[in-house]
């Protein structure tokens, strides 16, 4: 595991570990993804997966807002953009609902509300992959 993912993992650890109880998820921490961007920035994603019977009690529909920045700055980490949104289409359940912003000088909806059922998936998939 590379040292700037174990770092991200432990910082998500002690965040859930000020959580009170009983809200106070297990987890599994891994990461996907991770690149040094300009300026010695570091990118990635992680995926927080809660255990056994937790899971099964989340499995009520998620509505995710997803707003990229697509202005002249971010050209060059577009690529990785667009990877982790294919991730996270891939890993929604048909319950779950998808909105697409996107933003430079202003913001534009690019993709309402979309259901994650098979067409669903694919409308998400296209509207990602023609992000600029």
């Amino acid at each position: 595991v590379p040292e700037e993912t174990a770092r991200l993992c432990a910082g998500a650890a002690e965040a859930l570990e000020k959580l009170e109880p009983p809200t106070k998820p297990a987890m599994h921490c891994a990461s996907e993804g991770v690149c040094t961007g300009k300026g010695g920035e570091v990118h990635a994603a992680v995926w927080l997966r809660a255990p056994g019977a937790l899971a099964t009690a989340a499995a009520k529909q998620v509505d995710i807002m997803a707003c990229v920045d697509t202005s002249g700055s971010m050209k060059q980490d577009m690529p990785v953009v667009r990877s982790v949104l294919a991730k996270l289409v891939r890993r929604a359940q048909p319950q779950d609902r998808i909105l697409l912003i996107t933003f430079n000088s202003e913001a534009t909806l690019r993709l309402g509300w979309t259901q994650c059922d098979s067409e669903g998936k694919r409308r998400l998939h296209q509207a990602a992959d023609s992000l600029e």
